[in-house]
Formats: structure tokens, sequence, C-alpha cells
């Protein structure tokens, strides 16, 4: 849809959760789409993890595309609901209301006479019941017929919404076994199981035997955030190219640092964000300026991370605390770009950000990174395994939010107001 100056709308530029792949906006990612491309193409059923947010939809629907085949979507958050993932598939292959036939009847009618003036009419009906497909193998049978000589695939969707459920996930992997079963086989269906969860393969050796299961599935790479030159081209694209901004370069080159800093790469959260900037650029006849990245953070915070800021909020020590050690290993945090963070790294973080009130002080950073940010009922942080000493991000939300609600004044630390 096109608006003023032969642009789009920002909505159709910038698209967060569209369930569609935006052509426009998707950034190729060669190597992955290769390796998936040949996953699907070979004989085993496929499994794509990823962190939420990081476009596994988009890229398996890309490649689906790619290579003409046809699919249909199961939610596990569906069958979650309904407590059966086989009632999910049955559900998304063979819509409500679809008439089906569940048996035949023949009728034969004649006349018979005691006199030729008493006659009456004699019907004859038997029913018959069919022998229905189970219900499973009638999807199956659908789902061929739609896709005609096309390869046909299921998406498992949401994989995390049933992880830790035992019972889905053991018919989960009682599924995948059947599906060599000459009955299901013939209809040359494949499985593309998408989720959050890594270590799928480690749980199915778990719960059924390593050969019936895990030889039956191939994991193809991480699906990972976006690079620093990929998240670039996305918005020289939405911003340059298609909203035509008036910008100078070395505000943009701005833009595009904090963009990728904020979001740290996750697709959907950079879609977000644009969007925020998109809109403040409209209002200002497509200007962009670099205190507009303030005004979008606070809206992003707003509207997209609330409820990761008022833990943050509720995390932080009173504005009246002499040093406020929380807050300084809070911002810290926001510091760090690894996956995995350790008491020591943030204890170098903190004496670096923070020389004058460390100096020669004991700070207790793993006593706080142990009972305040990773105990209580809202923790942000988690260890890595029981046993160990690193820590994680309960969720990469809370870094992104710590990234674009703290700022540092000299020794100490606030938070932007929303």
């Amino acid at each position: 849809m096109i608006i003023n100056n032969n642009r789009p709308y920002v909505t159709d530029v910038f698209t967060p959760r569209k369930t569609d792949v935006n052509k426009n906006m998707y950034v190729e990612r060669p190597e992955l789409e290769s390796e998936l491309k040949q996953a699907l193409l070979g004989t085993l059923h496929v499994l794509v993890y990823g962190e939420s947010g990081n476009g596994k939809s988009w890229l398996c629907k890309k490649v689906l595309a790619d290579i003409d085949t046809f699919y249909i979507t199961a939610n596990c958050a569906n069958a979650s609901r309904l407590d059966s993932l086989t009632e999910e598939i049955v559900n998304a292959s063979i819509p409500s209301g679809t008439p089906t036939q569940n048996g035949y009847s023949i009728g034969n009618e004649g006349e018979i006479g005691i006199w030729d003036f008493l006659k009456s009419k004699l019907s004859l009906n038997k029913s018959f019941n069919l022998k229905m497909d189970e219900p499973l193998l009638a999807a199956f049978k659908k789902i061929r017929q739609l896709a005609k000589d096309k390869k046909a695939v299921i998406i498992i969707d949401n994989l995390e919404a049933i992880f830790n459920n035992k019972k889905t996930m053991t018919e989960l992997a009682d599924l995948i076994i059947l599906l060599d079963d000459p009955r299901y086989a013939a209809y040359n269906i494949k499985f593309l199981i998408i989720g959050v969860p890594s270590g799928v393969l480690d749980y199915f050796s778990e719960i059924k035997s390593s050969v019936t299961v895990a030889n039956r599935l191939q994991e193809i790479s991480e699906v990972a955030s976006l690079s620093k030159d990929q998240v670039n081209d996305l918005t020289n694209k939405g911003f340059i190219d298609l909203l035509k901004s008036d910008i100078d370069l070395g505000t943009f080159a701005k833009w595009q640092d904090h963009i990728y800093l904020a979001t740290i790469g996750i697709a959907q959260r950079v879609h977000e964000y644009c969007l925020q900037l998109a809109y403040i650029l409209e209002q200002n006849n497509w200007k962009g300026t670099i205190e507009d990245l303030q005004i979008a953070d606070k809206k992003w915070l707003k509207q997209g991370m609330l409820k990761s800021y008022q833990v943050i909020s509720s995390l932080m020590n009173e504005r009246e605390t002499k040093t406020g050690r929380r807050n300084q290993v809070l911002y810290a945090l926001s510091k760090t770009n690894s996956r995995t963070i350790s008491a020591t790294q943030i204890e170098e973080l903190v004496r670096a950000e923070f020389v004058n009130s460390t100096k020669g002080v004991i700070l207790g950073i793993s006593q706080i990174m142990a009972s305040d940010l990773s105990g209580g009922s809202n923790p942000i942080i988690k260890r890595t395994s029981s046993k160990g000493a690193d820590y994680e991000f309960v969720d990469p939300m809370y870094l992104m939010c710590l990234r674009v609600a703290l700022r540092k004044d000299g020794e100490r630390v606030f938070r932007n107001e929303i």
C-alpha cells in the first residue's frame, strides 16, 4: 500500500508480528537457508531451534517457498491446550465444518396386491456403516490431496509450549516413529519442528531409544540473532530505500549502532524498535535526528517491555542509597555481550565503570547476583547449571531493557522514566 511521496505505510515496512514473510524486509541468511534446504530435501525430519523472535518461522517459510513445498502448521500452544498434538494436526489439516460420510443406505420399493382393488406399497431400507480412516491417517490423506505432486511438510511450531510436558513430547516421539509405518509413509509427509529449546535430540534419547527417534531427526545450526551487518542491511532497506528518510549519514550510523545494541539483533525486536522510530519520522515529516532515539527508547519500553521494565525497577536501590551497588551491577550487566556471565566478569565491569566508588572496596558482587538478581520472585538471571558458577539471563528481554532503561551519571545509575 502506497501513500504520500511514494512511501509505503510504516506498518508494511516494519512488521514485528507478521505471520507471512515480509519479502521486502527479509534478511538473507545464505548458510542457514542452504543447510535447511538440504535437510528438507533429505530423508530425515528436520529440527530448527533458536531464541524466540530470531526469525525461525520466516526462515522456514522462505525456504519452503523456494523449494515449492506445500505445508500446514500445527501449533504446540494449541496442542498444549487440547492436551493432544495429534488432535491439533488433524484440526490444522481438516478445518472444522468439513463434511464427512459416516455410512450409506440402500432403499428398495415395490407393490404387493391382495386383490386388484387392494394394493399396498412396501419399502425396504438397508443401512451400512463405513469403516472410517483413523483421524491422523485422514489428515495425511487430506494434506496429500492439497499438496498434489508437491513435497508436503507439517510444521510443528512453538515446541517450547510442550517441551516440559512429558506426555505430549512422548506423543511427538511416537508420531515421528509412526511416519515410517507404511500406512502413513505412503503419503510422503515430513515433520519440520520449530522451537526455542536446544538439546531436543538429547531429550528424545532419554524418553525413547536414541535409535528410534533421534536417528530420524536432523537438527540444523541454531537460528541466532542477526549480525550487526544484517541489522544495518535491514535498517537501510526500511528507512532509506522504502521510507526515503531525510537523515544525514553520521546520524543514521548512530541510529544503526543503537538499534543493534538495544535489540541485540533479535529480528522481531529490531522490527519493533524500528517501527517506533518510523512513527516518529512520520510525525517529523521524515526528518531524522539523534534525539529521536531517546523518544523511541521510552516508547519501546512502555509498549514492548513494560513488564521487564517493572521487574528491573523493583530491583533497583532507592535513589538515596549512597553508592547504589546493586544499580551498578545492573548497569554492568547491560554491558555484557556473552551468553554466560560470571561474578568475576561483572566485578571487572563495575570497577571499570565506577572507579571512585569501588577503589579499595569489597563489592560483594557474588552475593548480589546470587540473592538479589537470581533469587526472589522476579529473577532476571539464573545459573547455567545447578552446580555451575556462571549465570545467563532468564530472558533476553531483560538485557534489552537494561540497555535502554539505564543511564549513568558519574558514579550513580538512574533509570529512564516512562
